[in-house]
């Protein structure tokens, strides 16, 4: 199998990619992501589809991630669960001598296959993808989840959540 976790670490078999491109698809727990409570509350696994292929001395991982958290409200604090989609475009160049090999029919080695550089790194043999897509998922969760946009939020003066009732608490001018 091509892709294997284990140790918190989710991974490619980089030799798979001699026999060409291929698709994953497969849920991905917060330990396969190395997701804390800390970064974020999620509610299930993360489901992964994603393209691996070979282009020239670089591996590209296109496609992605969708799951779901658990956060408070910034304005009324009530619990809210959100779908988190992320999109992956990531490369890894490969060390000399890993895969190897022409591209298949021809292919030109592309330098506008992904659209962040600042992603490659170099890798031997097998390739952590966790980092990447841990990030990927990540960044694309909103860091102050509202329960809705016309949320009223908490009264100032005595808490009660207006969006449930109205406190009777004068308004402040």
């Amino acid at each position: 199998m091509p892709f294997s976790t284990g140790a918190d670490v989710f991974q490619l078999d980089l030799t798979a990619l001699r026999r060409g491109s291929f698709t994953v698809r497969r849920g991905l727990s917060a330990e396969d992501l190395q997701i804390t409570p800390e970064d974020a509350s999620m509610a299930g696994s993360v489901e992964a589809t994603l393209e691996v292929s070979l282009r020239g001395n670089r591996v590209l991982l296109r496609g992605a991630l969708k799951g779901r958290i658990l956060a408070p409200c910034r304005r009324c604090l009530e619990g809210l669960e959100r779908t988190v989609e992320a999109h992956v475009a990531l490369a890894y160049r490969l060390a000399a001598g890993v895969v190897g090999g022409p591209l298949p029919d021809g292919e030109e080695p592309g330098t506008d296959e992904v659209e962040d550089e600042d992603q490659t790194v170099e890798i031997p043999g097998h390739a952590n993808l966790t980092p990447g897509l841990r990030d990927c998922f990540l960044l694309q969760i909103p860091d102050r989840p509202l329960c809705r946009e016309d949320c009223r939020g908490l009264c100032p003066r005595c808490g009660t959540n207006l969006n449930l009732n109205d406190c009777g608490c004068p308004e402040r001018t």
